[in-house]
């Protein structure tokens, strides 16, 4: 209503048609006043604290709008906001104008400069709000001072523009940016094994997908696949309770995590790891995994986590995916399976 009186005006200021225009302006200057008002609403919810700040611009909204209907009444009877000349149909300013103007400048001058000191007191995401506020008031304080000079020309409406552009923009911006937390939080959490922490099946799914495409396109250079597995993880369950099964993986992890902390860990099902080795960890393989098996056969004797491993490195030109690496790493860890069982019997007998 407010920019649609405030063009409307201009036109019908040049056609001299001064009843339409002296209505028009009494629109102008009530939506003016609700804008206003309105706006100091905005400013509370959007900052959200019970404040004496808070409590001040409410009684200041309601003020600048209460005067200035009553102002815009009394300009029937005493023409104290503004004339028309009868005759020549031109428009004059009165004083209750400035004087309605300069209550708006104070408001949106005293709470630019307090929402900008407040920002810069203020961490992280608790300077958005005050940021928002403290430029659009600016913007509006500038605008209104040059209206002052100048009521023939609209500075109040583009000012008016503007900061809504600024608080459209920064807002909009915020939502994007919590938007994007919200999204990679949801992504972490979805690739994340909550038992465990490491990552989980489809995590290791994308990596599939991953280095297919470098194999694909002769990309893949050193690179091996460990699987690992739990020995005995039924029988704990069955004999000792799952919480303890739990507690098994969960130890069974740490170990792994630990000796192979250059590599992406996997859990891709109840008691089976994968990882995936690089960098070091993929050039003292070997190293490695003899400290995992020696750590799995004294495990053995003493009844503890014991871990079953197998290995295979990637061939170029041979495997056509990882699958096919997977499968010779999970055949020798089956291996190394019945082996450790082997050497629990023996040492049972």
């Amino acid at each position: 209503m407010f920019y649609i009186a405030d063009i409307a005006w201009g036109f019908l200021y040049d056609l001299k048609i001064v009843p339409l225009t002296y209505a028009d302006t009494v629109i102008f200057f009530l939506t003016m006043g609700l804008s206003v008002f309105l706006w100091t609403r905005y400013v509370i919810a959007y900052i959200n604290k019970k404040t004496v700040f808070s409590m001040v611009l409410n009684i200041a909204g309601w003020m600048i709008l209460v005067f200035q209907a009553a102002a815009l009444i009394v300009n029937f009877f005493t023409p104290i906001v503004f004339r028309f000349d009868a005759e020549s149909g031109e428009y004059f300013p009165g004083n209750a104008r400035y004087f309605m103007l300069g209550l708006q400048i104070m408001l949106y001058f005293v709470t630019a400069a307090y929402s900008l000191v407040t920002a810069v007191r203020a961490k992280g995401i608790g300077k958005r709000p005050f940021l928002t506020v403290g430029f659009s008031g600016l913007v509006m304080t500038v605008f209104i001072i040059l209206q002052m000079y100048d009521p023939l020309l609209p500075y109040y409406t583009v000012g008016c523009l503007i900061a809504s552009c600024l608080i459209h923009s920064f807002v909009t911006w915020y939502e994007k940016v919590d938007s994007s937390v919200e999204l990679g939080s949801a992504i972490q959490k979805a690739y994340i094994d909550s038992m465990t922490g490491v990552r989980n099946y489809h995590a290791y799914s994308d990596e599939m997908k991953r280095i297919d495409d470098e194999i694909a396109n002769d990309t893949l250079k050193d690179f091996g696949i460990v699987v690992l597995d739990l020995n005995g993880l039924k029988q704990i369950n069955d004999t000792r309770g799952h919480d303890i099964g739990d507690e098994s993986i969960k130890k069974a992890c740490r170990i792994i995590c630990e000796l192979f902390a250059h590599s992406s860990v996997f859990r891709i099902g109840g008691d089976e790891f994968v990882i995936l080795l690089g960098g070091a960890d993929y050039e003292n393989r070997e190293e490695l995994l003899g400290k995992l098996d020696a750590i799995s056969r004294e495990n053995v004797k003493t009844d503890d986590v014991v871990i079953a491993s197998g290995i295979a490195e990637y061939s170029a030109g041979k495997d056509e995916n990882l699958s096919a690496v997977f499968r010779r790493a999970d055949q020798h860890m089956y291996e190394k399976k019945r082996e450790l069982k082997r050497l629990k019997r023996d040492l049972n007998q």
